[in-house]
Order: structure tokens, then C-alpha cells, then sequence
């Protein structure tokens, strides 16, 4: 009877270890949390959400470890066209999540987004693959966003004839 409540208490103990794990690993969003700051985190969210600058590039693909290298000036982008970018980024309804896309990634434009302490993430956007490429030091998240696809590629294409880019 003994062995027979030790086993018991055993599974018991072992399923709560194993529930504990499981949460840990599975992080559930809080209601305040968002999918995007789920799969992100909240300090790549927050440097998106209040960059002190966003500067535009365009790049060519490259094999690791970079990714990509740049084809164009470094420019500035206007607080009016961040901001558009920003309704465009930071809306969870325009991003499938739970689901990896199995197509090339072949970057041709950037974004940089700046705080205020000088950490920088860099974006990178493949309009081929409907995908941005979220860099941060040794990180990287991908996203797809095939819900906004027509609405992301018409602000890139404004941001490429505005600034003369050339991504294609």
C-alpha cells in the first residue's frame, strides 16, 4: 500500500514539474500582450514603437553571416512615412504567426530603427517572400506578412520612388 501512495505522489509530483515546464516554455500572452511582442519580445517591440530614428536602404541578398549588403545611401525616413510604417508593423492582424513559409529570402530593402541609447535593429524586407527579417545582435525573427502584402509592397514602392532605391 505504501509503494502504492509513493508511486502516486511520485506521478503527482512529476506531472506538476512537468505542467511548470511546459508554461515556461510555452510563454501564453497576456491580454496587454500582443502575437508580435510575444514572438519579438518587449524590448525589440518598444525601440519599434519609439525610435528616435528609422533610416532606409536598399540592399542585395547575401549568404550569412550578414545577410545582405547595401546598395544605396543611408536615408532618413520622415516622421510621417515612420509613422505609416509603423500602423503597418506593429498590427498583429497583418503577420501569420504558428506557421514557417518554405520560400527563398532575398532581401532588397532596410530599415534601421534607432532609440534614444543608441541601439539600432535593423529589418530587412523581402517582397518576394512577403517577409521581414527582424535583426538584432546575434537574433533574428521572421515574419510573414501575407495578410498586409498589398499594402506593405505599396509603401515600398513609395518609399523606392521617393528615394530613387532601385530595389528591382
Amino acid at each position: 500500500m505504501k509503494v502504492i501512495k509513493a508511486s502516486i505522489l511520485l506521478a503527482v509530483a512529476l506531472a506538476l514539474v512537468s505542467l511548470q515546464a511546459f508554461k515556461d516554455f510555452y510563454v501564453q500572452p497576456t491580454p496587454s500582450m500582443t502575437l508580435l511582442e510575444k514572438k519579438i519580445g518587449t524590448e525589440v517591440l518598444e525601440v519599434l514603437q519609439h525610435p528616435a530614428s528609422v533610416i532606409v536602404f536598399s540592399v542585395e541578398p547575401k549568404k550569412l553571416p550578414k545577410h545582405y549588403t547595401s546598395t544605396s545611401a543611408e536615408t532618413m525616413l520622415p516622421t510621417e512615412l515612420t509613422t505609416e510604417f509603423q500602423k503597418l508593423l506593429l498590427n498583429d492582424k497583418h503577420f501569420v504567426f504558428g506557421m514557417n513559409k518554405r520560400s527563398p529570402f532575398l532581401p532588397y530593402i532596410a530599415f534601421k530603427f534607432h532609440n534614444e541609447n543608441e541601439e539600432s535593429i535593423l529589418l530587412l524586407i523581402s517582397s518576394s517572400s512577403n517577409q521581414i527579417k527582424i535583426l538584432v545582435e546575434e537574433t533574428n525573427y521572421l515574419l510573414d506578412y501575407e495578410p498586409s502584402r498589398a499594402e506593405m509592397n505599396a509603401f515600398i514602392k513609395k518609399v523606392e520612388e521617393l528615394y530613387e532605391l532601385n530595389l528591382f
